[in-house]
């Protein structure tokens, strides 16, 4: 099982949010970063809401998806959209 997918959001036979719902219905423990050159935010708030941990905007910094797949592998959700710039939705939340 591996510890991170990235996939695109447009593909031929799945969009990107149906894609999110299987694997995290299967694998709930993998993480999830979707590419995407779609820019309408209630596409990216659904991927959310399914599950992604991740959404990178094509276009943005190569050396952004970097820092956003080792972010996303240490429990956070990042975002980058629009104006190409790296923002941490939220944080891995502390174990007791």
């Amino acid at each position: 099982i591996p510890d991170i997918v990235i996939t695109d959001f447009q593909m031929p036979y799945k969009n990107g949010k149906t894609v999110v719902e299987i694997i995290k219905n299967k694998y709930p423990t993998i993480k999830i970063l979707v590419i995407s050159v779609y820019k309408h935010e209630h596409l990216i708030a659904e991927l959310f809401q399914s599950g992604t941990d991740g959404f990178f905007m094509k276009g943005a910094k190569p050396t952004d998806l970097f820092k956003s797949i080792e972010l996303i592998l240490n429990g956070y959700k990042i975002l980058i959209g629009n104006d190409t710039q790296l923002k941490i939705i939220s944080s891995p939340s502390k174990k007791a």
